[in-house]
């Protein structure tokens, strides 16, 4: 009988070794949770006070906790791991309350006479067209407009937002900050935040009362602590004495940073003393971070504020009335 060595192909073929896709599953997963882990702690303690860890502190408000635990929780139901499945629907359904507690706010607001309407809004320069945005801000008919990313400081600039806005006084004090009134602007400078952002400081006297306004457009790169640009607008803030003041802007904080803390000691958030709904105003049309911030200090009152949504800027407008009846042209004197 002739025998024939075998060929390669008859061979049974070796065992490949196992890929360990489950064990790179599982330190996906407990790297995930980590993270998710450090994310919560770092609400409840530091917050932004770390220049590294802020970024992770910014990139998950409440909202962004709540969802990603209850998807975990879904793909764990459907692998049959309903105990796990459990725990993450759980801690997802408590940051879900977390937020709404936190961003949502419920005030009572009753028309009030003698009100002035304010609009701020970042105009996210112009990118959909400075016509279409000119046209947004008419339709609020606002008296005090601040606005941020509004252009270069060109003539071209300058010219058409006085152009557009005929019956109002306008001052471009440069870095993109536009504040136009149909009040009268006593002064208007440009004050750098310590190198981390700009402010419109600017004097102006509108229904009978003279008020300070600042219009702040902070540095949005989430690398640099905005420890000291909060710190510099704190100390203007402070040297004003107890004047009226009007803060308004685009923090690229949100209400929730350390930072803040400083300014809540003299001075109170519109929206949270007078605002209904999500506190949130970036990014458009689902805004997660409140950005988007105005600040009263003195003998205003904010009867109501609300978040506009627009298809011209990925951040919404705040419209607020404020009732400034009270502020006398002697409570403060320019600096």
């Amino acid at each position: 009988m002739e025998e024939r060595n075998a060929s390669p192909a008859d061979l049974d073929p070796l065992p490949k070794p196992k890929r360990s896709a489950f064990h790179v599953r599982r330190l996906i997963g407990a790297g995930a949770v980590f993270l998710w882990v450090i994310a919560v702690i770092l609400r409840l303690t530091f917050r932004d006070r770390m220049p590294l860890l802020s970024v992770w502190f910014y990139c998950t408000p409440p909202v962004v906790l709540a969802i990603s635990a209850m998807g975990v929780g879904g793909l764990l139901f459907l692998r049959k791991s309903r105990r796990l499945a459990l725990i993450a629907v759980t801690a997802g359904l408590t940051c879900g309350g977390w937020w709404w507690t936190s961003s949502f706010f419920h005030n009572e607001t009753q028309p009030a006479d003698g009100t002035v309407r304010v609009l701020l809004w970042n105009c996210c320069h112009g990118y959909h067209g400075w016509k279409s945005i000119a046209e947004e801000i008419h339709r609020i008919d606002a008296p005090l407009i601040g606005l941020v990313e509004a252009g270069g400081y060109t003539q071209k600039q300058r010219d058409f937002w006085r152009s557009e806005f005929d019956g109002y006084n306008v001052a471009t004090p440069g870095g993109g900050i536009v504040l136009m009134t149909r009040g009268t602007i006593v002064r208007s400078e440009l004050v750098s935040l310590a190198g981390r952002g700009r402010c419109g400081r600017f004097q102006i006297e509108i229904d009978d009362g003279q008020l300070t306004v600042f219009v702040v457009d902070i540095a949005s790169n989430p690398f640099i602590s905005r420890r000291n640009a909060i710190s510099a607008l704190s100390e203007m803030i402070d040297s004003h004495g107890g004047e009226p003041l009007l803060i308004m802007g685009d923090f690229n904080i949100p209400t929730d940073s350390v930072f803040l803390d400083r300014l809540r000691r003299s001075c109170v958030n519109a929206f949270e003393v007078a605002g209904n709904g999500n506190s949130a105003t970036w990014p458009s049309p689902v805004p997660v971070l409140s950005l988007d911030q105005v600040w009263i200090r003195g003998p205003l009152n904010a009867v109501s504020c609300r978040h506009l949504s627009n298809s011209q800027s990925d951040h919404l407008q705040v419209v607020t009335e404020l009732s400034i009846l009270q502020v006398d042209s002697s409570a403060g004197e320019s600096d």
